[in-house]
């Protein structure tokens, strides 16, 4: 799964870990837009990221 936020929140989903669907869906959105690598290769584009 690795950096795959999105598959990760399915397989605790699936494992009975109850989310706020807005969670889930951001969790989704940070996998999907690649988030993460703001955060440690682009600090400077911080501004950009979801909160």
């Amino acid at each position: 799964m690795q950096h795959d936020l999105s598959a990760r929140t399915e397989h605790v989903l699936e494992a009975g870990l109850r989310l706020r669907a807005k969670t889930a869906k951001h969790r989704q959105s940070l996998s999907q837009n690649q988030e993460y690598l703001v955060t440690r290769y682009g600090p400077e584009l911080a501004a950009t990221a979801s909160q």
